[in-house]
């Protein structure tokens, strides 16, 4: 359940690109899993990464706000999911972020229930704390190969 005031609202490019790479990238940054490399090279590898993967067709986002947000005003948006369901048997969850002061409310798990619908289970690209947390609940699976399939794809 979202908290009082909340929405869930579609993603979009022109407003949103930016905020969506950058907090992917901050956060994803201090995660045990993002590997060890130097700043600068991190940087510009996960944008370039993210850039590629949110241009493909079938990647879709789900963005959670406030319903008094201003649709340019990025500083209402609360957190999103980018996942996938074209030509997968299940959703594949890319990532999904939550800002600090929100988490532990329910909404990744609101977020989730949405993009999962009436499937059982999920797979995703990214490691992160929330998505292993929340893989026992929803049978999650880890999968990072899926990110280099869908960017052939596209190519």
């Amino acid at each position: 359940m979202l908290p009082e005031g909340a929405k869930i609202r579609d993603y979009n490019p022109e407003t949103d690109l930016n905020y969506v790479t950058d907090s992917w990238r901050r956060s994803y940054e201090h995660s045990p899993w993002s590997g060890t490399m130097p700043t600068r090279t991190y940087i510009e590898a996960y944008n370039s990464t993210l850039r590629h993967l949110l241009a493909v067709p079938t990647t879709l986002i789900s963005i959670v706000c406030t319903e008094t947000a201003e649709e340019l005003d990025e500083n209402f948006i609360i957190g999103y999911i980018v996942y996938d369901l074209d030509g997968y048997k299940q959703p594949v969850v890319h990532y999904m972020y939550v800002k600090e002061p929100f988490r532990k409310k329910g909404i990744g798990k609101e977020l989730l229930t949405v993009v999962l619908g009436d499937a059982s289970s999920f797979k995703y690209t990214f490691r992160t704390r929330s998505c292993d947390l929340l893989r026992g609940r929803f049978l999650g699976q880890f999968s990072p190969r899926l990110i280099n399939e869908k960017q052939r794809k596209k190519a």
